[in-house]
């Protein structure tokens, strides 16, 4: 079930267009939170409330022929709640979900190197995908359900490789391999990052979309935030940066990165909605040739029959 949360809560023009939903019962007390926290597995995508953010900043920035276009897609379901499907399917027992859609969560860029001059593997990586989600998209031929899945997963990839760890340096698998203690709990630097590092904030759902409408963090989005070697670039930039010399992480650590992350997640939802609009939007725009594409790979949609 989803509960309403009152718009009043936001000030004139700066709530997103479609109505803000939470889940029933999702609002944990902080101490609660922690504990799924701290049991969960492995971490694949950014964390759900990086992702739930990130999918409502990016509807507010929707022009209104991507706008209808999203919605001749998704129908009712908002980003918000699209922006998560891809890390709910994960234990789908094909093997799309199981051997193929794991390397579409991340990408390796060594450092001191770039994505052009990397490429990616061989079996694919985020960039692969979301140039084959683009087509699939942009494509006549393609039926709803293969639309459905294509956008759904387009978001989300996005919205990962906007958190620098899932733009891995090829050592330590995005950082899961590097271990950190926070709170004297154990837990990894990948895992940090995706979640509890926002959660340190102790914020409520309805904190975090009001502390975005009043951070100055948002904006519209320009022409180069649809680039996704620009996303790569940054994340990549930012990850030589954050990698703790000591393994407990101190209140000195969350003060100098939780702003930073705070920054990944508004540009994840400006950066969605500025690739949405340049691939549904009034000006459609050709995909970048520098884009790979795994064209040596059978389709997706292939794959899952």
């Amino acid at each position: 079930m989803w509960n309403l949360i009152d718009l009043s809560l936001f000030p004139p023009g700066k709530f997103p267009k479609h109505n803000l939903l939470v889940r029933r019962g999702h609002l944990l007390r902080l101490p609660v939170a922690w504990l799924l926290l701290w049991v969960r597995g492995p971490a694949w995508g950014w964390g759900h409330l990086a992702h739930k953010l990130s999918g409502e900043i990016c509807d507010r920035y929707l022009n209104q022929t991507t706008q209808h276009a999203v919605e001749r897609i998704l129908g009712n379901e908002t980003l918000a709640e699209a922006s998560g499907w891809a890390d709910q399917q994960r234990d789908q027992p094909t093997r799309f979900w199981q051997r193929e859609a794991t390397a579409y969560h991340f990408v390796t860029v060594p450092a001191g190197r770039d994505y052009r001059s990397v490429g990616p593997a061989r079996r694919g990586d985020a960039m692969t995908a979301l140039a084959d989600f683009r087509a699939d998209l942009l494509s006549g031929d393609t039926s709803l359900a293969r639309k459905q899945l294509a956008l759904r997963f387009a978001v989300h990839i996005i919205q990962d490789l906007h958190q620098p760890l899932h733009v891995g340096n090829g050592r330590d698998r995005g950082g899961n391999d590097f271990r950190v203690a926070l709170d004297r709990k154990r837990t990894n630097l990948h895992r940090l990052w995706d979640s509890q590092l926002l959660y340190t904030a102790g914020r409520s759902d309805r904190q975090w979309l009001r502390f975005f409408a009043d951070s100055g963090l948002l904006r519209s989005p320009r022409t180069e935030d649809a680039d996704p070697l620009l996303w790569v670039q940054e994340s990549a930039e930012l990850r030589e940066r954050i990698y703790p010399t000591d393994e407990r992480i101190d209140p000195d650590y969350l003060r100098a990165n939780l702003p930073r992350a705070e920054i990944r997640v508004a540009l994840a939802g400006i950066r969605c909605a500025a690739w949405l609009n340049a691939t549904l939007g009034d000006v459609a725009t050709a995909p970048d040739s520098s884009t790979p594409s795994s064209k040596t790979l059978l389709p997706w949609w292939q794959r899952i029959l």
